[in-house]
C-alpha cells in the first residue's frame, strides 16, 4: 500500500531539529536517549525479575561503573540477600552474567529448560505517546498537506513513500562549539528517484533507482535502496555535508525479488563496517535474507524461508545498539514473529497473531529495545517490550488518520575528546493519510 507520508520527514525533521546548521537538538526539545551503567543492570535484573528467574532483593556493590573507558572491560557484582552473588562484566554489547549457572537452575524450574538464561534488555524510558507539536517556532502541532504546499509552494513528488535520515551532531570545546548535519532521504517510486536534502536549504535527486520500495541507512551514512525494477539492493554512500552532500553508487546486491523491507544490523559495533549485516524481507521468495556488508561488498550469509509475505523486518536493540534478535511481520500483515539468529537458522522466540480485521503495517525499536507496531485497519499505535509483551497502546480514528508508519530517528553524536556513539532520540514520528488535514504527528516516547 502506496501513500503520500513518507514526505512528512522532509518537513518535519527540517523543522524540528536541524532547521538550520549548528543547532543543538536541545535547542529544539530533541533528547537523545542514554542510559547509565548501574540503570542499564538494574534495568536488567529488573526484567529477571519480572520473568520469575530471580525474586531476591539485590544490593549494589559498585565496583567501577563508568570509571574506565568504554574500550576496556568493567565489573560489578550483585549480592542477594541469600548470599548469593551475581557477577556481571560489561562487553561491547552491554552487560552479561559472568556465572550465569547460579540462576540457571531457577530457570530450569520455571521454564523447563536446559540452557541459560538470555537477557535480550525490554525496558521502557519515560512517558509513552505524549503528542508533541511538530514545531513550536512555526506552531505547528501536526504535519500536512495543506501546511506543506503553503512552504513549497510547488509539488515535490509523484509517490513519495518511505524515508531515512543522516544525521550526525558534533560537540566541540571551541566555536562554533556545536556542528550538525541533517540529510532526508525520501523514495519516489513513481518518478523513480530518491530526493534528499533539507528542505530550507537544498534539495537534490537520484535518479538511477527502478521502483525503489524499501530503504535502510548506517551510522556511516551508507545507503541501502530496495527495487523491484532491478531485483535488487543497491548500495549507495552520503559524500560531503551539507549543501555540499551527493549520494555515489557503490556496489549492488542482486537477485532480491521483492525487497519490501531493509533493517541494518550493526554488530553491537556501529562504526566498524567488518561485522554490518542486512535483513531483507523478500514477499516474493517468502524469505528473510540475510547479508554480510562490510566497506567493500556483500556476501550471503544466510537464506531463511518459512514465511508467509513477509513485509516488514527490523532488528533489536540494546542500548541503541544491535541485538540478535529480529521482528518480522508476514502471513499477509496478520502475523507478528520474534526470532533469535542463531547463527545458521532462526530461532522462534515468540508469536503475535492478529485477528481478522488487523494489519500490522509496520515494526520500529527503539534505543532500548521496545518494539513498536502499527495495526493500520485501527489506526492504533502498539508498544511492546522486546519479549512482544504489551506494555501501551495508543489510536483510533479520534486521534490519528490512516496510521501507517512510525519512525524513530538515530543519530551519530561525537563530543570532543570521547568515542562516538550511535544513539536513537526519545521521540517518534507517527505517520497518518496524507491529506489537507492529516501527515504526521509527534510524539514522546
Amino acid at each position: 500500500m502506496r501513500s503520500f507520508l513518507s514526505i512528512f520527514m522532509i518537513g518535519v525533521i527540517s523543522l524540528l531539529m536541524i532547521s538550520a546548521n549548528n543547532i543543538a537538538p536541545k535547542k529544539l526539545n530533541a533528547h537523545f536517549a542514554d542510559v547509565s551503567d548501574k540503570a542499564e543492570i538494574e534495568l536488567m535484573i529488573d526484567q529477571i525479575c519480572s520473568a520469575g528467574i530471580l525474586d531476591h532483593q539485590i544490593d549494589f556493590r559498585d565496583a567501577d561503573l563508568g570509571s574506565k573507558s568504554a574500550t576496556q572491560n568493567r565489573s560489578a557484582v550483585l549480592k542477594l540477600d541469600n548470599g548469593r552473588q551475581i557477577e556481571l562484566e560489561k562487553t561491547k554489547n552491554g552487560w552479561r552474567m559472568m556465572n550465569p549457572g547460579s540462576l540457571a537452575a531457577a530457570k530450569r524450574q520455571i521454564e523447563s529448560a536446559t540452557d541459560e538464561p538470555t537477557l535480550y534488555g525490554g525496558f521502557s524510558a519515560g512517558e509513552t505517546f505524549v503528542p508533541m507539536p511538530i514545531s513550536k517556532s512555526f506552531n505547528i502541532d501536526r504535519l500536512t498537506r495543506s501546511i506543506t504546499r503553503a512552504k513549497l509552494s510547488r509539488e515535490l513528488f509523484g509517490t513519495p513513500e518511505k524515508s531515512a535520515s543522516y544525521f550526525q551532531i558534533e560537540y566541540l570545546d571551541e566555536t562554533p562549539f556545536v556542528n550538525s548535519t541533517y540529510i532526508k532521504l525520501v523514495l519516489d517510486p513513481e518518478w523513480n528517484r530518491i530526493l534528499y536534502g533539507n528542505l530550507n536549504h537544498w534539495i537534490k535527486s537520484y535518479n538511477e533507482v527502478m521502483g525503489p520500495t524499501s530503504i535502510a541507512i548506517d551510522p556511516t551514512g551508507r545507503v541501502f535502496i530496495g527495487e523491484t525494477g532491478k531485483e535488487q539492493i543497491s548500495v549507495l554512500q552520503i559524500i560531503g555535508e551539507e549543501e555540499q552532500a551527493r549520494l555515489e553508487f557503490r556496489f549492488d546486491i542482486p537477485n532480491v525479488g521483492n525487497p519490501s523491507d531493509i533493517a541494518h544490523y550493526d554488530g553491537a559495533t556501529p562504526f566498524d563496517l567488518s561485522d554490518d549485516a542486512l535483513y531483507i524481507a523478500d514477499a516474493s521468495q517468502n524469505k528473510i535474507l540475510k547479508y554480510g556488508v562490510d566497506a567493500t561488498g556483500y556476501s550471503l550469509l544466510d537464506d531463511f524461508g518459512g514465511f508467509d509475505s513477509p513485509t516488514n523486518v527490523q532488528t533489536g536493540k540494546w542500548n541503541g545498539l544491535s541485538s540478535d534478535i529480529i521482528y518480522v511481520i508476514d502471513k499477509v500483515g496478520r502475523r507478528i514473529r520474534m526470532f533469535e539468529d542463531g547463527g545458521s537458522d532462526l530461532i522462534l522466540k515468540k508469536e503475535i497473531n492478529g485477528s481478522y480485521d488487523q494489519y500490522f503495517q509496520d515494526v520500529k525499536t527503539d534505543h532500548f529495545g521496545n518494539v513498536y507496531v502499527i495495526d493500520h485497519i485501527h489506526s492504533k499505535l502498539m508498544k511492546y517490550n522486546s519479549d512482544l509483551e504489551l506494555l501501551d497502546e495508543t489510536g483510533g480514528a479520534k486521534i490519528f488518520n490512516g496510521l501507517s508508519q512510525l519512525d524513530i530517528p538515530f543519530g551519530k553524536v561525537t563530543v570532543a575528546g570521547q568515542p562516538p556513539k550511535w544513539v536513537g532520540f526519545d521521540q517518534a514520528f507517527a505517520l497518518e493519510r496524507w491529506t489537507e488535514s492529516s501527515g504526521a504527528r509527534r510524539l514522546a516516547m
